[in-house]
């Protein structure tokens, strides 16, 4: 080839083909150095490259004794300090941990460590965690699997072990306000992510959204305009079907990521004994249980009520029959009881006999804001998809029993449920009493298959009821045994209180039948003055007579209906043992000292009531003729007056 080009240099017939010839040559010259440069590159990189592996293997070498000893001291001092201390199974499981970890440690002494390796080691910690006998076997298996965790990481370090995780972005970068309000937060609620992966690839309508959660009106509105303002989900137009954003895509697709990668990550959750595939939703419905829970609390405060509390199946379990919620909702699971107080300013005038008809309305209007109040309650947990029955503040009976009359005992006592709930303590008398108002206070329940939280009992020692017993003294027909007491076991805890006699010592008072005091001195705001029997079997008899008198009298303006009395009309001319009780000790005794001092009461042919002295009474009494005085007391045999 030289001899060639050389011949045609010197004898340059074709000056142009010649000078082709020498672009020729410069080209090959040129690709001839780039590929030389290339060797000499890639062999300056090689031997860079093993100069540092070199130095590496060298430092690793160096240092690796260094390493494993302080992995020994971390295995030996973690397991001792952070496990569960008492445990039949703690030397057992020490030992299996320890002999997990050192193995784990000795893969530091390796080149390399193969993925299958790490993985087998998972495996085995995995197998540990699903022979767990105990819940508090976590705290163990967490503390063995942080120790894993760092020989891992330091693994990566010395780059001798890359997985499948990838480069992670810079975590102080993470703005954790817009985290939360923008992904976690609306992600949270097992609704709400439902929702979300059911318009990842087509839009949905808000019945389809309905049948897919079991929500229903109301509460599927709440989610949806939740997934809405965060810019996840969009309405196509007003009653249209929704769709996913862009954002929200990009959120459930990094989820998905998410998920699927912690597969390999270390941290893995067997599906049997504690850890148990079940187990992972708890947290989500533990947080919508709140999130419930409040949201009926609040309901309720903002209605007029000063107390709630949630009481639950487990919370009663064990309790007499009116504290069982599944004999008015079978499927029961919680309740909400509620507390409203009528107002104090009307207590004082109703004991000093100077005003009647402001309690008794203030009490009447109470009741019905409270069972307007349940049945509202009611309403939202139905539209919520949950039944719910409300349980009235009264006059609703058990009639499943041939004397269920005579008895009058609740479908559920709204007393049980306050008691347990945290709303108040047991008084002697066994109404419910609390430190803002005292037992001057109207209670309601809401029963419902909704899992609620519950929310505890007070503690017993902060009851203010030192067992003074104005509450027994105040009432005429002594309802309430003053030496034996009961005591009632709600889910575990126990309450206890004056036991209660018949039922019909507090009916025939309470309604007006009768109100005179034994002393004769002050009676209640009732014109009767039958005498009150002693015994519990004379009341049954007392009663139908008395009730004919009663409703023989004069109409008077006010008072209630109540369906198992005749003419269905009833006054509230006592309640003196609700009353009565305060907070305060000195409040109790003024008040129990205006009761006793404030007069009798008798009743005109108009039907208005006025108030006398005793004395004043008796002569009324007697100046009457002798059937319309039959009407309010029992007329001794031989009396012709």
């Amino acid at each position: 080839m030289n001899k060639v080009r050389k011949e045609k240099k010197d004898n340059p017939e074709n000056p142009k083909e010649s000078e082709n010839l020498e672009m020729e040559e410069i080209k090959a010259i040129r690709g001839k150095l780039s590929e030389m440069h290339s060797d000499i590159k890639k062999v300056m990189e090689y031997s860079n490259k093993l100069r540092f592996e070199t130095a590496l293997e060298s430092s690793r070498q160096e240092y690796s004794q260094t390493f494993l000893n302080h992995l020994f001291e971390d295995i030996e001092t973690g397991l001792e300090q952070n496990m569960v201390k008492k445990c039949p199974e703690k030397e057992n499981c020490t030992s299996k941990f320890t002999a997990l970890l050192q193995y784990n440690r000795e893969l530091i002494k390796n080149v390399k460590v193969d993925e299958a390796l790490i993985s087998a080691n998972i495996n085995k910690l995995d197998e540990l965690r699903c022979g767990a006998h105990y819940r508090k076997c976590e705290q163990c298996f967490s503390e063995g699997l942080n120790i894993f965790i760092k020989q891992i990481n330091l693994m990566r370090s010395m780059e001798i072990y890359k997985n499948n995780q990838g480069q992670k972005p810079d975590i102080s970068a993470l703005k954790t306000s817009v985290a939360m309000s923008e992904i976690l937060n609306p992600i949270s609620n097992k609704q709400r992510l439902e929702i979300l992966k059911a318009v990842a690839f087509e839009p949905k309508s808000f019945s389809a959204f309905s049948k897919l959660t079991g929500l229903i009106a109301g509460n599927l509105l709440f989610h949806l305009q939740k997934l809405i303002d965060c810019g996840l989900i969009l309405q196509q137009h007003d009653r249209g079907d929704y769709m996913i954003t862009e954002k929200g895509f990009k959120v459930l697709q990094n989820l998905n990521e998410m998920c699927f990668s912690l597969q390999y990550f270390p941290q893995q959750i067997c599906h049997s004994n504690l850890f148990e595939e079940s187990k992972k939703e708890e947290l989500t419905d533990e947080s919508n249980m709140l999130e419930l829970t409040e949201a009926l609390k609040q309901m309720a405060l903002t209605r007029g009520v000063f107390k709630v509390g949630i009481a639950t199946v487990k919370t009663l379990l064990g309790g007499p029959p009116s504290a069982d919620l599944t004999y008015v909702l079978p499927e029961a699971k919680s309740a909400v009881c509620f507390a409203l107080a009528f107002d104090q300013n009307f207590i004082d005038p109703f004991f000093r006999k100077v005003d009647q008809a402001s309690l008794e309305t203030n009490k009447v209007l109470t009741n019905a804001l409270a069972d307007g109040i349940a049945l509202e309650i009611a309403a939202f947990l139905q539209q919520a998809g949950y039944k719910a029955i409300p349980q009235p503040t009264n006059f609703v009976y058990r009639r499943d029993t041939e004397d269920w009359l005579l008895y009058m005992h609740p479908p559920i006592s709204h007393r049980y449920l306050a008691v347990r709930s945290g709303i108040g303590y047991f008084g002697y008398s066994g109404n419910i009493i609390t430190k803002e108002y005292g037992s001057a206070i109207v209670l309601v329940s809401v029963v419902t298959d909704a899992e609620l939280i519950p929310t505890d009992s007070l503690p017993e020692e902060k009851n203010y009821c030192d067992g003074c017993k104005l509450c027994l003294s105040a009432c005429l027909s002594g309802y309430v045994d003053p030496v034996e007491k009961v005591t009632v076991n709600l889910g575990g805890k126990k309450f206890s209180y004056g036991k209660r006699r018949n039922n019909s010592r507090c009916l025939l008072v309470s309604i007006g039948l009768t109100g005179l005091n034994a002393s004769g001195k002050w009676s209640t705001w009732s014109p009767g003055r039958f005498k009150i029997p002693e015994k519990d079997e004379d009341f049954v008899a007392a009663i139908p007579a008395t009730i004919k008198a009663y409703l023989g009298r004069p109409k008077f303006k006010g008072g209630y209906f109540i369906p198992i009395m005749s003419g269905s009309m009833m006054e509230y001319p006592c309640f003196n043992c609700q009353l009565v009780c305060h907070p305060d000790k000195e409040v109790r005794t003024a008040r129990y000292k205006m009761l006793i001092e404030s007069g009798v009461v008798i009743q005109e042919l108009d039907g208005t009531r006025r108030v006398v002295s005793p004395e004043e009474a008796k002569e009324y009494l007697n100046s009457m003729p002798l059937e319309r005085r039959k009407l309010y007391e029992s007329i001794p045999e031989g009396d012709s007056v």
